[in-house]
């Protein structure tokens, strides 16, 4: 096989907070907006814009319409356009001036939008309580937007969905009226989702199945607040036959708290339908190394039926299956969640199954590369030499007709602690390093350009003088890290690592069987604590105090 390796990269570090109580964690700012609404005139120009929150990396492009009617007749008049709302971070000022001085996203919500018609005089805005809630006007401005504008509406309640419209008027009473943009505010002191999982149990019944890919969102569609939770189910299992039950893993990222959660969608990435019998959302399981029995809380749960007509049917005309935000507050098991408990280490079947889904949500849409059936596993870790580091092996495959080549992908992942000014404060760094890929054939290495095309193009490096190989295994590895480090970082309120009593100096080590565990070599006392047994190793000092948290 042909290989191709990368030098170890530098550190990237996830915010870590080792302390003997919770702390509150700063939340992300979030982009939403509407899809773009054409009215009955015609547009006699358009722009395009792109618009950015400061904080996020996401942004939404539209069409500004403008002003102009056909045949010489009044300027046009349109609703407004790209309607965006941004519930956390509201403002950066310092000072902070009003009304950005509540930025918590618990109560207040921030609404921007363009418009450049020329015909409009003032514009209303209505916001509606979910579910079922009636359209109240909270905000009239009364002078005509030219471009772009900004309002805040204060004084929501936490954990609530709220929708919003805009309809501008000019001043013979015509109107137009916005699309729907929602948002979900947050609950101060939420509890943190280190892990997510959810297992789908497909009745068996005929047709019941399918071999096509699913997707699975825990949050609003991109046009709402919170969003960015994604999952693109690509596993090397057969998924989704008739009559199976299969857990699967889900990404974190988009889902930094509990009430982040604002929504279960599970839809057909095919024209296939499959029906499922039985659904659960399970959060914080955690293997633990075998010290506890704790397989997560399941938070929502549903069956429907095990016959073709009770059954829940998702794709095809039927569409998605969506549980909405007022369907997941109103179980009693989400009411009953209480965070899950404190988290020993990182067990070898945990670290593996939640790598699957950050590679698989990667190349789902691409029908050049798969995971490599011919494997018992398609993720596998192990404990590097040394016991500072997990190797990380991946087996994939290309698409093509003959037998398949072969792809494998290995890296290094270490990670460590290291203090900063505050000695109740240190940073767990996640480091990718050594990666290396392999094919069966040296002309199937434009695979792996094709794995991250855009951003990966042979033909780009090759013009540019760079090695094209080398620089694919570059994006590879940039792309990969980022992805455990956001995967691992997504708790935005502290999550409880458990330490023995006293610690003032965290560990992270890699044991044998491949489990990331915390320790400590380090305490408050002068005197020796007492050895204890957890799990078959050694540590200092009992695990009923002292915590570790995590947040951004």
């Amino acid at each position: 096989m042909s290989s191709f390796s990368r030098p170890t990269r530098s550190v990237r570090s996830l915010r870590s907070c080792f302390s003997s109580s919770l702390s509150s964690a700063s939340t992300l700012s979030s982009l939403v907006a509407t899809a773009l609404l054409f009215f009955a005139a015609t547009p006699t120009e358009a722009a395009k814009v792109s618009l950015a929150v400061t904080g996020s990396a996401a942004s939404q492009t539209g069409v500004l319409v403008g002003g102009g009617g056909a045949g010489g007749g009044p300027p046009a008049l349109t609703a407004p356009a790209n309607v965006r709302m941004k519930s956390r971070k509201l403002c950066t000022a310092s000072p902070a001036q009003s009304p950005c001085t509540v930025s918590d996203g618990t109560s207040v919500a921030q609404i921007s939008w363009y418009d450049i018609s020329t015909d409009d005089v003032r514009t209303y805005i209505e916001r509606r309580t979910e579910p079922n809630g009636a359209w109240t006007q909270v905000q009239t401005i009364a002078m005509p937007v030219t471009y772009a504008a900004t309002a805040y509406d204060h004084g929501l309640a936490p954990d609530t969905r709220y929708c919003y419209r805009l309809t501008a008027e000019a001043s013979d009473g015509r109107a137009q009226t916005s699309g729907t943009t929602c948002l979900v505010t947050q609950k101060p002191g939420d509890l943190p989702v280190t892990r997510a999982q959810l297992r789908l149990v497909v009745a068996n019944v005929p047709n019941g199945g399918t071999d096509g890919r699913f997707t699975v969102s825990l949050n609003e569609s991109p046009f709402d607040l919170p969003n960015g939770n994604f999952t693109a189910i690509a596993t090397p299992r057969d998924d989704l036959e008739a009559g199976s039950d299969v857990t699967y893993e889900l990404n974190v990222p988009g889902v930094g708290s509990f009430r982040d959660v604002t929504r279960i969608s599970v839809a057909s990435s095919s024209t296939d339908e499959f029906c499922l019998q039985e659904v659960q959302l399970i959060l914080n399981g955690n293997d633990n190394n075998g010290l506890t029995a704790d397989r997560g809380s399941v938070v929502y749960e549903r069956f429907y039926g095990s016959t073709a007509t009770s059954c829940r049917w998702v794709g095809g005309i039927h569409g998605a299956l969506r549980v909405d935000h007022a369907e997941l507050r109103a179980a009693p098991e989400f009411v009953a969640f209480t965070g899950g408990q404190p988290i020993f280490s990182l067990g070898e079947e945990e670290i593996e199954a939640r790598l699957e889904p950050i590679i698989g949500t990667l190349f789902h849409e691409r029908r050049d590369i798969d995971w490599d059936t011919d494997q018992s596993s398609a993720v596998s870790v192990a404990q590097a030499p040394g016991g500072q580091s997990l190797k990380v092996h991946m087996d994939l495959e290309g698409i093509v007709e003959g037998p398949n080549p072969e792809v494998d992908i290995d890296f290094l992942v270490t990670p460590t602690f290291t203090p900063t000014a505050s000695p109740t404060v240190w940073t767990l760094d996640l480091a990718t390093s050594n990666m290396t890929a392999s094919v069966d054939f040296s002309w199937w290495v434009e695979l792996l350009g094709g794995l991250l095309d855009p951003l990966c193009a042979p033909a780009v490096a090759l013009a540019e003088g760079r090695d094209p190989f080398l620089d694919c295994i570059s994006h590879l590895e940039d792309y990969i890290e980022t992805r455990i480090e956001a995967s691992f970082d997504a708790p935005t309120e502290p999550m409880t690592v458990a330490l023995p009593s006293g610690c003032i100096r965290p560990t992270v080590t890699v044991a044998a069987d491949a489990s990331v565990r915390f320790g400590c070599d380090a305490f408050q006392r002068t005197t020796k604590p007492p050895t204890t047994k957890i799990g078959g190793a050694t540590t200092l000092g009992t695990t009923t105090r002292g915590t570790m948290t995590l947040a951004r």
